[in-house]
């Protein structure tokens, strides 16, 4: 190694240059920005140009772009929050019933009152659904589940929905609903649980 760069004194860093922008960022880049939160920064040097006739040359747009992402990062829109959902084969399985009255289907000019009961398993999306004349009870999700299972060939770990007390208000007592529930369950070796929603 040449002697020169064992005693190269450490780099300072420094603004070399008046930032160019310093006289129209707060008033006039920051509202446009706030206004807009997608302007890109071409935009914005083309918009400063037409305002500012030769005072913005395109030189300055990377200059710009710092302060645009700067800005972006302190001051921008709240960034959405995302929860990867990572599901395991075999793990989960989800069901829902779908109210079909909206789409006003009728058979023979007569009205057609159903619901659909639809089963997914939540890593490979295989679906299973089936039309269910009535509505929802105990024995129309054991028939459907166990529709459902024998196609698929097999149970998930847990079967998990977001409307179980719905399924079963026909019953006379909460208890009934828990044993029979629960029975279903360990035939198939499953673990039940309610999807919690988000008000």
């Amino acid at each position: 190694m040449p002697q020169s760069c064992l005693h190269r004194t450490p780099r300072r860093y420094w603004r070399s240059r008046t930032d160019p922008f310093a006289q129209v960022w707060d008033n006039e880049v920051v509202p446009l920005l706030k206004s807009a939160t997608k302007l890109m920064a071409i935009t914005l040097l083309r918009k400063l140009q037409d305002d500012h006739p030769e005072s913005f040359p395109d030189g300055v747009l990377r200059t710009l772009q710092r302060h645009v992402r700067q800005w972006r990062a302190l001051e921008g829109p709240p960034k959405e929050v995302l929860f990867p959902q990572e599901h395991a084969p075999g793990h989960r399985g989800l069901l829902d019933f779908t109210a079909m009255g909206e789409l006003h289907i009728t058979i023979a000019n007569a009205p057609f009152a159903h619901i659909l009961y639809h089963f997914v398993l939540a890593f490979s999306c295989w679906e299973h659904v089936e039309v269910v004349e009535g509505g929802e009870s105990f024995e129309t999700l054991s028939k459907g589940l166990q529709n459902a299972l024998w196609q698929a060939g097999g149970a998930p770990q847990e079967h998990r929905s977001d409307s179980l007390s719905a399924t079963f208000k026909n019953l006379t007592e909460e208890k009934n609903f828990t044993v029979r529930y629960t029975g279903l369950l360990d035939r198939y070796g499953m673990a039940g649980a309610r999807a919690t929603i988000a008000a």
